[in-house]
């Protein structure tokens, strides 16, 4: 449960049912002023660090961790070789880590390509193929 008063829209997460708050109004999003979610995660960590931005069963991320996470993460790939247009399919749960994830590939411009924890090898196999994945 979160203890902290959010004033996201929050859905269920991993199954687990997390407190709806309030949804946000279009004006108060302001997605105009970002060109993409990376950018306004990354805008939120510097204007408002310690709202919640993901959360899931086991605790929440503000938006400065959640920031911190994805720039780690993001490095890490780049030291692997992953930049622009590259695809990467990553074999996610649906939690915080996905997110992170997610957005981490969204910064170096490569492509996420997620597949279910529970996808056969062969599957992962073809997706890899696939899609020319530079990563898995």
């Amino acid at each position: 449960m979160l203890k902290k008063k959010c004033k996201y829209y929050i859905i269920e997460i991993a199954g687990g049912k997390i407190p709806v708050r309030r949804r946000l109004s279009l004006q108060e999003v302001h997605m105009e002023e970002a060109s993409s979610i990376v950018e306004y995660i990354a805008r939120h960590a510097r204007t408002c660090p310690d709202r919640i931005a993901v959360a899931d069963k086991r605790g929440a991320l503000s938006y400065s961790l959640f920031w911190q996470k994805i720039r780690a993460l993001s490095s890490a790939l780049s030291r692997l070789g992953v930049s622009q247009g590259d695809c990467v399919v990553a074999s996610c749960t649906q939690d915080t880590s996905y997110a992170v994830c997610e957005f981490a590939i969204q910064l170096l411009g490569a492509v996420f390509v997620p597949t279910e924890k529970n996808a056969s090898a062969d599957r992962i196999l073809q997706i890899c193929r696939e899609t020319e994945a530079s990563l898995f």
